[in-house]
């Protein structure tokens, strides 16, 4: 996936940028609304990634703009702005719209979320052997029972699963944990991988290490 983000916090930006990169995904940078809009022109992108309070043109200017020249991609606003009549403007113009601070995880799956909406994608429930992942619903069921997951467990389950039988890097994974507040504890992936495998230990799936590479999901 290609991304545009645009975000007028140098330090912010980076990091973002590169938590985004870490999961494989291509992401351009720019700090105003206008570089925005002129990298837009002149390039195609599946995302956006927008701020709303932008120096020389607001985030919500540079989306509309964006539709009026028809140029095609998706469009997240990421804001402090966080009040109901905030909310309701921002989603006139976006996809969807998310209150800072926020986590990476929440950011990726937001992504990951609108980008399938996208796409068109019509089949909300995949299975992988005895386990099942719908996706509309965000819920998980194991012989037709279903599985209590947090939220992030569902992530990096899905995020296996859509690579199944390929190795997943443990950087990409540990995306999914960020927070823009500091880095995960050095074992975090390793605590909501050990929870998960144990939910799962009646699948007919398994979730493999693979030394020094990352993980994978194992499907039959």
């Amino acid at each position: 996936m290609k991304i545009l983000l645009v975000e007028d916090d140098p330090l912010l930006g980076r990091s973002v940028k590169l938590g985004l990169e870490e999961l494989g995904w291509i992401v351009d940078l720019a700090q105003d609304g206008e570089e925005g809009l002129h990298i837009a022109k002149n390039s195609a992108f599946d995302m956006f990634v927008v701020d709303r309070m932008l120096p020389k043109l607001s985030g919500v200017e540079l989306i509309r703009d964006l539709r009026e020249q028809q140029i095609n991609g998706s469009a997240i606003i990421i804001t402090a702005l966080g009040s109901t009549a905030d909310k309701i403007s921002g989603l006139e113009v976006a996809d969807d719209y998310i209150v800072k601070p926020f986590e990476m995880g929440e950011l990726v799956a937001r992504i990951k979320a609108v980008h399938r909406r996208s796409i068109g994608k019509t089949q909300a429930v995949h299975a992988y052997g005895n386990l099942a992942i719908n996706l509309s619903e965000q819920s998980v069921a194991v012989n037709g029972e279903r599985l209590d997951l947090t939220a992030k467990e569902f992530d990096l389950l899905e995020s296996l699963a859509s690579r199944q039988n390929v190795v997943c890097s443990r950087a990409e994974l540990s995306g999914l944990l960020y927070s823009f507040n500091g880095e995960p504890e050095s074992n975090s992936l390793d605590v909501l991988l050990g929870r998960l495998r144990k939910k799962l230990h009646a699948a007919t799936v398994e979730i493999v290490t693979v030394r020094s590479k990352g993980f994978m999901l194992r499907v039959e």
